[in-house]
């Protein structure tokens, strides 16, 4: 009987558990569908947001495109207007662009203000035409199925407009009359390298400098120095091409940029495909100052010698370069013509391409006697056999000493004349010496000649 008894209650608590189950899924279903509805409407509401968004886009554009032909048309017809001068048709047109793009009444629309900056709108695009998608918690409690499912913007896969950032210019070789920069950006997606453009805008009006006398082909290049928008001529590095590519970097571009002068550039990217759009990077601004070397410290600068006007005996000028006792001995005063002055011309050993010096003094040990030097000049030049030496003021008052360095400050060539040199020279010109004058005997004697500089940066 007990196990009869059993038997009843099991059936009874079955159909019990089997109500208690259908009632609390019945609450969980209504719960989602509840949810569910409440997800259709934030779907919805999405959709008719959208749909108004392009109701407005729509209208913008063709006020846009209405305002944009009239201002082309006004332009044509100032471009064939014979009776105004080119700066009088570039003053009209850039007016009427301003008018356009800023004038008051556009300023204040903001459906404006994107169409004149590619940026803009680039970014409006890719904001505009964004998606919603639906992600569920792969863990819930039961109090948040009222929130279960949340509606997310997603990205347009089919109508994507790509973003661009430009870092900062790297500066990789000084000229004569400029530098030269290699750029670097990254973009949000692999894109066609051939649609890249670069462009650059100086800030101040410096003067083209880029047909100066004495410089390689590169330096003869147009220097990038005029105030209006210039395209750059650039090659990018190679990469490799199974590799997703988002970064891209140029060689040595082909312009020259001048110095002291501010250059604005950035990157822009014709886009063809969903929209024929140019897209623009961030501007980066650089510039690089002309200026002397900052340091407060002089360093000895090798020197070699590279011609010299003659010498006697064993005294060589390149005894002048060395620490011991050996003596440059010039020719015979009988050698000399009249009013002749004796010289040597030393090369800046480490002096070329891409370094330069500021030469700053001298240090001189004498020799003893009638034929110690008693007035030199030094000049610098940028060859050898250059007939175009820059003088710094004579050194006179040199001691007829010769065991003790004498220093000598070197003043009145301009350093930017040494910045401009590829290599550099100098001319030690020995005027005067103690008061010998015999014909057969050496006009100077001299133990030591060191040159103490700068480097420029």
């Amino acid at each position: 009987h007990l196990f009869e008894q059993y038997d009843t209650q099991v059936d009874n608590h079955t159909a019990h558990i089997k109500q208690q189950i259908d009632t609390h899924f019945d609450d969980l279903i209504a719960q989602l569908m509840e949810r569910k509805k409440k997800l259709h409407q934030q779907v919805e509401q999405w959709q008719a947001t959208k749909q108004q968004l392009i109701e407005k886009e729509t209208t913008s554009a063709a006020k846009y495109e209405q305002t944009f032909i009239k201002a082309q048309r006004d332009c044509q017809e100032i471009g064939v207007d014979h009776r105004l001068s080119d700066t009088q048709k570039l003053r009209s047109t850039d007016s009427i662009k301003s008018e356009v793009f800023r004038s008051h009444v556009m300023s204040n629309d903001e459906q404006f203000e994107k169409y004149g900056n590619s940026k803009l709108m680039a970014d409006h695009i890719n904001t505009a035409t964004s998606l919603i998608g639906i992600e569920y918690a792969r863990t819930f409690s039961l109090p948040e199925l009222c929130t279960y499912g949340e509606i997310k913007v997603i990205g347009n896969d089919t109508i994507s407009i790509p973003t661009l950032h430009l870092l900062p210019p790297t500066k990789v070789k000084e000229l004569k009359d400029g530098y030269k920069l290699m750029l670097k950006w990254q973009t949000s997606q692999s894109l066609i390298a051939e649609n890249f453009i670069l462009r650059c805008v100086c800030k101040n009006d410096a003067d083209d400098n880029g047909d100066g006398d004495g410089g390689d082909d590169d330096s003869k290049q147009q220097a990038v120095g005029a105030s209006m928008l210039q395209t750059l001529k650039f090659h990018l590095k190679e990469c490799d091409s199974s590799v997703q590519r988002k970064e891209y970097e140029t060689a040595e571009i082909e312009y020259l940029f001048s110095f002291d002068a501010t250059y604005t550039l950035r990157v822009e990217y014709h886009l063809r495909d969903p929209v024929n759009l140019l897209i623009a990077s961030n501007d980066c601004e650089f510039g690089v100052v002309n200026k002397p070397p900052q340091s407060n410290t002089a360093h000895f600068i090798n020197l070699a010698c590279a011609k010299h006007r003659g010498n006697s005996y064993e005294g060589s000028p390149q005894n002048l370069l060395i620490d011991d006792d050996k003596k440059y001995s010039s020719v015979h005063n009988d050698e000399f013509a009249i009013n002749e002055i004796d010289w040597i011309v030393f090369k800046l050993n480490d002096s070329g391409f891409v370094r330069q010096f500021l030469p700053k003094a001298i240090l001189v040990r004498n020799s003893f006697g009638a034929q110690a030097v008693k007035r030199l000049v030094v000049s610098i030049g940028g060859k050898a056999d250059t007939n175009e030496w820059y003088k710094y003021d004579e050194v006179s008052g040199i001691k007829a000493d010769g065991e003790k360095y004498q220093k000598f400050i070197l003043k009145g060539v301009d350093w930017k004349v040494c910045k401009d040199m590829r290599s550099q020279y100098i001319k030690l010109e020995f005027l005067e010496n103690y008061g010998e004058s015999r014909g057969k005997q050496c006009r100077f004697k001299v133990s030591e000649f060191q040159i103490y500089g700068l480097e420029f940066d």
